[in-house]
């Protein structure tokens, strides 16, 4: 039973990999192939893609962080602030595809910019 850690590690590590390259690949086309702003098919997208793709918050709001040294450390600072904004990206997107046949706010427009999770690293 022993052989078998390093494998299930490696099929860990495998099935991780294809499931983040498969979701950075698919979002790069669904940005291509998504629907006209101010549409309810957009707020939906939107609303669904924000809650697939709310982890890159806290990503993002670690690579923020400047390399000082302080206390709490910076990386507990990134993990914070992260988990908050992955969580508020994840209400904002429940809220959209809820109310995605609604016009709420005006003309569908986005309620948290970037309007998509990618646009921090454009």
């Amino acid at each position: 039973m022993r052989n078998l850690k390093p494998h299930r590690a490696f099929r860990l590590f495998s099935l991780l990999f294809f499931f983040t390259s498969s979701v950075f690949t698919s979002s790069a086309v669904c940005a291509a192939a998504m629907a006209p702003e101010g549409t309810p098919m957009r707020k939906l997208e939107r609303g669904a893609t924000n809650i697939a793709l709310s982890p890159i918050e806290l990503v993002n709001a670690f690579v923020r962080q400047r390399p000082e040294e302080h206390v709490p450390p910076n990386w507990a600072v990134g993990i914070f602030y992260g988990s908050i904004f992955m969580v508020e990206r994840i209400g904002v997107g429940v809220y959209e595809v809820v109310t995605f046949p609604m016009a709420l706010p005006k003309n569908y427009k986005p309620i948290l910019q970037p309007e998509f999770e990618w646009g921090h690293f454009v």
